[in-house]
């Protein structure tokens, strides 16, 4: 059995105002969590700022870029490490104009310097497919390449696409490449706010969010990427279907390592379009694999926190020998 606690952190320093939709990314193995962009409610104002959280003193700090123009203010984007660098890709911008709501669908790819703290435009190669404008996707990183899954497309649709960047760039010209990936099987449908993991470094897992129809998701799809010819699966879990994390989107999967095998946390959510948010005990859920079966683990709370509810939320695991200790934020 595993055991959960929360605690509510107390935090100083230039505090970032409320929001969902943003990205967290943990420089490396340091204690260093850096949050960009997301959106208030309820007017959907977004946000570009760069804020940079030490989860060692518990300090919030406003990242001032040395040069280069940070992305436009963004929601429900990716960003991820790649070699001391954070990539981000995609997402929507909300705005008025002229008291009018109006939003514009991203496909751009910007980097940031984690070590120079410097912006710059990714050039992609003219002769490189580009994945449409798109937000609520999720990107992650699987060895050199940086696999794009899903979202919702400017033309107001639910994609089931994936796309593959190659993170080196040219040697001849500096710039990027994307590739669309065909992978047979149980591929999962078309869908956004679902989670995307990597564990054991091969398996590359699909989990939730919300597709055709605004319907809620509750199915777990994997691929292993390391097979001679990967297949897309259904993962059956060998715990009865009601113990599983649920139809939920706006999740977070976080992988944990202390276990023999690892372990992924899945944590909040809501139902679409009610906005019903995941509470209760079973708000945190764990999905376990030990090379033969995938079992929803037994979860016991030691703490007063487990009811706090969310979605559109963040969560990053901290350094460390296990690996087990989780911050969120939004």
């Amino acid at each position: 059995k595993l055991y959960a606690s929360r605690e509510v952190l107390k935090t100083s320093g230039d505090k970032p105002l409320p929001r969902q939709g943003h990205t967290a990314m943990r420089v490396g193995q340091t204690a260093e969590i850096l949050y960009f962009g997301g959106q208030i409610e309820p007017n959907h104002r977004c946000f570009n700022d760069l804020v940079s959280f030490n989860a060692t003193s518990n300090t919030f700090s406003t990242v001032s870029s040395g040069s280069g123009k940070p992305p436009a203010p963004r929601a429900h984007h990716t960003a991820t490490l790649v070699q001391g660098r954070m990539f981000v890709f995609g997402g929507v911008s909300f705005y008025e104009v002229n008291g009018a709501d109006s939003s514009t669908w991203r496909n751009d790819l910007t980097l940031f310097d984690t070590e120079s703290r410097t912006w710059t435009e990714a050039p992609v190669s003219s002769e490189s497919k580009v994945p449409s404008p798109r937000q609520g996707h999720t990107a992650t990183l699987v060895g050199d390449k940086l696999l794009v899954f899903g979202g919702f497309s400017d033309e107001g649709m639910a994609s089931s696409e994936l796309w593959a960047l190659d993170v080196s760039p040219s040697s001849e010209d500096g710039t990027f490449s994307w590739s669309k990936m065909k992978i047979d099987g149980d591929a999962p449908s078309p869908r956004q706010g679902h989670s995307a993991v990597l564990l054991q470094g091969k398996y590359y897992i699909v989990y939730g969010g919300y597709g055709v129809g605004f319907s809620t998701l509750r199915d777990v799809h994997v691929v292993d990427l390391s097979a001679k010819k990967p297949i897309w699966k259904i993962v059956r879990s060998n715990h009865e279907e009601e113990r599983g994390h649920g139809n939920w989107e706006g999740t977070s999967a976080t992988r944990l390592r202390g276990d023999e095998d690892g372990a992924l946390a899945i944590l909040g959510g809501c139902e679409f379009p009610g906005r019903k948010c995941k509470e209760g005990e079973h708000v945190l859920s764990v999905l376990g694999y030990d090379g033969t079966d995938w079992t929803w683990r037994d979860l016991e709370w030691r703490s007063k926190y487990e009811n706090l509810p969310r979605f559109g939320h963040t969560a990053t695991v901290l350094p460390g020998e296990l690996n087990t200790t989780i911050i969120v934020f939004g």
